[in-house]
């Protein structure tokens, strides 16, 4: 058995049981036994008016729950009781992993699922002017000259330059020996540092010896 509310001609006390409910006020006045007739007069009449409530044993007052419509439990009731809150902020660390079928409130770990998406696209930019772009150095010959009686080893890779106007600086591709005499040649060639046309000098321009080596012999390019 429960007891109940209806919304009835105000706020009624009634009896719940197996689906049907009992109007206890209309019990009442049927059977004349003196039950409280609301909630808040049961409560205080306490275990002798539950007891009271406990005869309506009528079969035919009772009727279909569908029926009628509940109200609160207790209507007026004379005390109210709150909870009180408290907000609290915690900050929770987790770890989204495509391994995990269902949440792990102790390790932190939530199912996941890994999304890839494949973008593309082509634009068109109209060009507002052309420039030719150097790729290839220039490539040339020069005279290693002895300033010694003694053979000099000129080896790969030797930097020579112009030393007139905008220095342009050159390397030899290959080692060469001048020989031990004064005044004797040795040809090698050369490849400019910068690609493009600054490479391309004219004869005897390229006069200069990087490091130590230019105390023994001098260059020079005897064409363009």
């Amino acid at each position: 058995m429960r007891l109940a509310t209806l919304r009835r001609d105000g706020c009624r006390l009634g009896v719940v049981r197996e689906g049907k409910v009992l109007d206890v006020a209309r019990a009442d006045e049927v059977l004349g036994i003196g039950v409280p007739r609301d909630m808040m007069a049961l409560i205080e009449g306490g275990k002798e008016a539950l007891e009271k409530l406990m005869t309506l044993a009528d079969e035919e007052l009772w009727e279909p729950l569908s029926k009628v419509r509940l109200g609160p439990p207790v209507p007026r009731p004379n005390k109210f009781l709150a909870l009180a809150n408290e907000r609290v902020d915690a900050t929770v660390q987790v770890e989204a992993d495509p391994e995990v079928e269902t949440l792990n409130y102790q390790t932190g770990q939530i199912p996941a699922r890994a999304v890839q998406a494949q973008v593309g696209g082509t634009a068109r930019i109209p060009v507002t002017g052309t420039k030719d772009a150097p790729d290839e150095p220039a490539r040339g010959m020069v005279f290693f000259i002895n300033n010694i009686n003694q053979p000099v080893t000129v080896p790969k890779g030797t930097v020579v330059a112009t030393s007139a106007g905008m220095t342009i600086r050159f390397t030899t591709v290959e080692e060469v020996t001048v020989p031990g005499t004064v005044g004797a040649v040795a040809e090698a060639e050369v490849v400019a540092v910068d690609p493009g046309p600054s490479g391309n000098v004219g004869a005897n321009l390229i006069n200069m010896i990087e490091g130590p080596l230019s105390l023994q012999v001098k260059v020079t390019n005897p064409e363009p």
